[in-house]
């Protein structure tokens, strides 16, 4: 029953505990890592800062800037990594070795296999690597493999342990039912017992002053003196560590750090003997913490079931967050006997700086200012003005108080409807300065002015003495965002998003004079105290000072606030070396010592489909998709606030350090890094790089398009000029055509009157021969053709000196021809010897074919039609056609081809 009641107590401590001010933590989730959920171990490599990750059946290497996945290509899972001497070393089931580079790749070469290690062993896992007096150790429950790069030697542990330690110089066995031993030169001594009567889990031992801490699984910790004797360590505290899991316990200086199944981590004051507690509630990805790993900058990485944690422990700067948003958007807080007071859109809170104390809910509803003046602290809502003097008092029914100051012994404040003013004897009475009935969200005090800035916008001068008000105007227009900044007697008034001007108040109006600022796109300022300022620009707050007329800004890093930020309602408070600023649901508590002021080492390298570039490169126009990565050297990126400018264009903030370039022009580029310093941008590195042209607009293709213009022109004027010749010719041809045709006419005509009796006489003669004369008519019309045919053959043949001479014979041939006995003979040798090329390829193809039907493929080859081929093969019309059907069976050639095309493309 007891057991069940300390349950209970645990979890009603889990859920009751406020969220009270915490480390900052960054969390890294399996999506953004690309690997598995369980974090099994953890290493560093300390000259570079590289974290190392054993994630199951990969290797994570982080460098503050990006993730590697190193797939293991092995179903054991790595349980096991360190980085010794700038290597990498893992272990695993029956597995262990190291990683090194080949041809550009991380490849694995196992130890244990080269030295057969595991001969005879079944399911050992390797779960510890560490180095000690130049050798590497590797450690599984029952077993120690000693490598001196050489030869692996292997030692049987005295019993099933937990873990080996590696304290002030001496190797620790911590086995679970004989007790710590000392490995020493090969043998196990036994140096002291935990609990005698029952075995124990021990999750780790570190060495305090003159004693030894041990961390139990179930029991707590235990303090081992020098003399062996043991007794318990903080009771109280190790009560609250009996209703847990002690899965880690790690020393950092005078913290002792333990690490837990169910509840986060405590961190244990070992000076003041207080101890807090951090967990999913502060911000932990998991409650569940497997391992921790402290870097060289005293960070604690946090290996979880479900991702991975880093908490900054020397970073003073902390967090006050409700990551249950229960809190609220934070409006107002101040500080009052030792209490921290919130005023959120959800009431009005107190935290005390004791630990583990619960937050006390005063009042609810919506809270617009908390305001510490004089050790009296005001808070104002939607309703009114009030006192807190453990209750909360109205002094004022104003409606939303939203700053409140004092001045000399009066008070100002600035409300949803102007501007007011009381002191001790006007408490409950306050008076409106002037007739403007507007939301003033900030304000200044001037010289009995008042300057305040419009909530929608607006900027506003309240004359006290005169009892007036009035909206001050840039150019006869109202400003939409105007911001103040007080140097001295000065006033300078955010006209746009970059552009400073001098108010003079005593002129109400603006003069030439600006504030120098390289920071664009300001959109809210919020004064501190004297001549310092916060400043937010791009959703990035800077802390920032007025320096020879110039504004100086120390970047808060943006991780601390990143969506987190108050629309409008920019509330900032300096208390010793500290900045309070509000949040969503949370106060930010930001260390001004850790400002960084020296500006960072920045390498930029360039990546095309996983291909390095080097500088100065060029590249393809068609392979012009570019990624940049820049990184911080031995840093974290999110430290810092870099700016990145391609060519000329605009400076732009730098939010990741991958940049992506697609498509770009052809051209040269140089691609910028900048950071602030002393109010200028200071260029960090560059890289410079080239697109080439499109390959039809290189210098290549200019040419061969000149050339191909040039030839255009160059043809189409000769073109042209032969067109020309060859009309003129023609018109000469045509002119002398009609003149014969005149003079033929006109002979005729001299005939027919010389001759008109004789033609009388003559007509039945000619009657009787027209014939013969139609007979030859046509053989004329069929030698004209075959001449014209041949010609055009002729015309298509290679032009050589053997070929000219041919074509010569045959056009005397045809000239000299008459009309004897012999002149179909002579036809058929001239036809036979046109076509002798076309017969003989033909009788080879179709062996089959007789002289008859050769001369019918001449004929067709001559594109002659059935009605013409006729008479020259002396047959009828029917005879052809069925010689013509009778050929495509030979030469098995189907009917739907044309027979005539078929015989001239052969």
């Amino acid at each position: 029953m007891m057991k069940y009641c300390q349950y209970i107590l645990l979890i009603l401590s889990i859920f009751t505990k406020a969220q009270s001010f915490a480390p900052i933590i960054t969390n890294y989730s399996k999506t953004e890592y690309m690997g598995e959920s369980p974090i099994w171990d953890i290493a560093e490599n300390s000259k570079t800062g590289t974290v190392f990750f054993a994630n199951n059946r990969n290797i994570l290497k982080y460098d503050g800037n990006f993730w590697e996945k190193i797939v293991t290509n092995n179903l054991s899972i790595t349980r096991s990594v360190a980085s010794i001497n700038n290597v990498v070393y893992t272990g695993s089931l029956k597995n262990f070795g190291y990683w090194k580079w080949v041809d550009g790749k991380r490849k694995y070469i196992s130890i244990s296999d080269k030295f057969n290690s595991f001969k005879g062993l079944e399911q050992e896992e390797i779960w510890k690597i560490f180095y000690h007096k130049k050798k590497i150790y590797f450690q599984s429950f029952n077993y120690l493999f000693a490598f001196d790069g050489n030869q692996v030697k292997r030692y049987k542990l005295p019993a099933l342990s937990s873990y080996v330690y590696l304290v002030d110089g001496k190797l620790l066995v911590a086995t679970i039912s004989k007790g710590v031993y000392e490995f020493l030169e090969g043998n196990f001594i036994k140096k002291f017992n935990v609990l005698n009567d029952k075995p124990v889990v021990i999750h780790g031992i570190e060495h305090y002053k003159n004693d030894f801490l041990v961390g139990t699984l179930t029991e707590g910790i235990f303090v081992i003196n020098n003399k062996n004797e043991v007794r318990q360590f903080d009771e109280k505290f190790n009560q609250v560590l009996k209703n847990t899991l002690i899965l880690k316990m790690l020393i950092l200086e005078d913290k002792l750090i333990v690490g837990t199944s169910n509840n986060g981590i405590y961190i244990y004051n070992l000076q003041n003997k207080t101890y807090r507690n951090y967990n999913q509630n502060q911000g932990l990805i998991s409650n569940t913490i497997q391992t921790i790993k402290l870097d060289h900058k005293g960070n604690a990485w946090l290996g979880t079931d479900k991702g991975i944690s880093k908490i900054e422990l020397k970073n003073e700067t902390e967090l006050l967050y409700d990551y249950n948003g229960n809190l609220g958007n934070v409006f107002g807080f101040d500080f009052s006997n030792d209490k921290f007071y919130i005023g959120t859109n959800h009431g009005f809170y107190s935290y005390s700086s004791q630990q583990n104390i619960t937050k006390e809910l005063i009042e609810k509803g919506l809270i617009w200012n908390v305001s510490n003046i004089d050790n009296q602290l005001f808070v104002s809502d939607g309703w009114g003005t009030y006192l807190y003097r453990n209750s909360l008092d109205k002094i004022s029914s104003n409606n939303g108080g939203y700053k409140l100051i004092k001045q000399d012994a009066t008070y100002y404040q600035s409300t949803f409807t102007g501007v007011y003013k009381f002191d001790k004897s006007t408490i409950n009475n306050p008076q409106k300065i002037g007739h403007l009935s507007v939301p003033i969200l900030d304000f200044v005090y001037l010289n009995n002015e008042i300057l305040g800035i419009g909530k929608n916008g607006g900027l506003y001068l309240f004359n006290i003495k005169d009892n007036t008000s009035k909206e001050i105007l840039y150019k006869n227009q109202s400003l939409i965002n105007p911001q103040i900044i007080r140097e001295d007697n000065k006033v300078y008034i955010l006209i746009d998003a970059q552009n400073l001007v001098e108010f003079d108040v005593n002129s109400e109006e603006f003069t030439t004079n600006k504030l120098n600022s390289k920071l664009k796109n300001i959109y809210r300022i919020r004064e501190i105290d004297y001549n310092t300022f916060l400043i937010e620009a791009d959703n990035i707050l800077y802390y920032s000072k007025i320096e020879n007329n110039t504004l100086i800004y120390y970047l808060i890093p943006k991780k601390l606030y990143d969506g987190k930020l108050v629309d409008d309602n920019l509330v900032v408070k300096k208390k010793e070396d500290f900045l309070y600023i509000n949040l969503e649901n949370g106060v930010l508590k930001y260390d001004l010592k850790s400002i960084r002021r020296d500006l960072p080492k920045v390498k930029i390298s360039a990546k095309i489909n996983q291909n390095v570039l080097t500088n100065n490169s060029s590249i393809e126009y068609s392979n012009n998709y570019i990624d940049f990565f820049i990184s911080i050297l031995s840093d974290d990126f999110t430290n810092y606030q870099l700016f990145y400018q391609l060519n000329d264009s605009k400076l732009l903030p730098l939010i990741s350090p991958i940049l992506n370039y697609k498509q770009l022009e052809s051209g040269q580029y140089k691609l910028s890094v900048f950071s602030l310093k002393n109010g200028n941008f200071e260029q960090l590195n560059s890289f410079d790089f080239t697109i080439k042209k499109i390959w039809y607009l290189s210098n290549g293709m200019i040419l061969v398009y000149i050339f191909i213009i040039a030839a255009i022109v160059f043809i189409f004027y000769r073109y042209n000029k032969l067109k020309i010749k060859q009309r003129f010719r023609m018109k000469q041809k045509e002119f002398q055509y009609e003149l014969n045709l005149l003079e033929i006419s006109h002979q005729q005509e001299l005939k027919e009157v010389n001759y008109k009796k004789e033609r009388q006489l003559l007509e039945s003669s000619l009657q009787s021969k027209s014939t013969e004369l139609a007979a030859q008519a046509l053989k004329l019309v069929n030698q004209r053709a075959i001449i014209t045919e041949v010609n055009e053959l002729f015309s298509q043949l290679e032009v050589t000196d053997e070929n000219k001479k041919l074509k010569r014979k045959f056009e005397k041939t045809f000239s000299e021809y008459n009309y004897n006995r012999n002149e179909w003979q002579n036809f058929e040798m001239n036809i036979q010897e046109i076509h002798q090329d076309f017969i003989q390829r033909l009788t080879l193809k179709f062996p089959s074919l007789t002289a008859k039907d050769i001369k019918l493929c001449v004929f067709l080859r001559m594109n002659l039609s059935t009605k013409e081929i006729a008479p020259l093969m002396h047959l009828n019309y029917r005879s052809i056609e069925l010689q013509r059907y009778r050929l495509r069976k030979k030469m098995q050639i189907s009917s739907e081809v044309n027979l005539n095309k078929w015989m001239i493309n052969f």
